[in-house]
């Protein structure tokens, strides 16, 4: 059923509808799902969002583990291509995740879920950089956690501000700006060597 909805959802805003003004109702017809059945798993169209973004954060944090924990022992090409395939999930789902963002500013549990899903982002980078930290005494001078803080919200905030319309030559070159900013920042250096 989260399935249908999912691609009822997707149907919904592609052509730029936004989440807040599509109500249940649409979204049951759009996706032949029954009101009734959409209730019996859902509470409100804010706990759907959360269902279906938790699997699409998934998705991103499968791809984006691949970066650690060592991104300078692979060729700067590797390196960005799997930022790029981050941005590409980004880009690919943009509707659902800006649905999501959209809907926090208002539903206080769409909000703490959306903070919860980045901060265990933020968690990952934190022990990176805190592995770094040992190395690197101008990086251990910096507080681990508010450093990822800023790096995930710098990621997050680029996705959704960049990717919405973006061929793949400017997804290409996003991964490039955004993996020269995290080398350089947790690494020091951003030539890989």
């Amino acid at each position: 059923m989260t399935d249908a909805l999912l691609q009822g959802l997707r149907r919904l805003l592609e052509p730029g509808a936004s989440f807040t003004e599509i109500s249940i109702n649409r979204l049951c017809r759009e996706s032949g799902v029954p009101r009734a059945q959409f209730y019996a798993w859902y509470e409100d169209k804010g706990a759907f969002i959360r269902t279906v973004t938790d699997d699409l954060f998934k998705m991103v944090d499968e791809q984006a583990a691949q970066w650690w924990p060592d991104p300078l022992a692979r060729s700067p090409d590797q390196t960005t291509k799997i930022g790029a395939a981050v941005l590409r999930l980004y880009r690919e789902n943009y509707p659902i995740f800006a649905a999501l963002a959209d809907t926090a500013v208002y539903d206080s549990a769409v909000r703490e879920h959306f903070e919860e899903s980045l901060a265990q982002v933020t968690n990952r980078i934190t022990e990176v950089i805190q592995q770094r930290q040992a190395d690197d005494p101008t990086l251990a001078a910096l507080d681990a956690a508010e450093l990822a803080d800023i790096l995930t919200y710098t990621f997050e905030r680029t996705c959704y501000r960049h990717t919405k319309n973006a061929d793949d030559a400017t997804i290409d070159r996003l991964a490039r700006t955004i993996t020269s900013i995290v080398l350089s920042t947790i690494y020091g250096r951003v030539d890989h060597k």
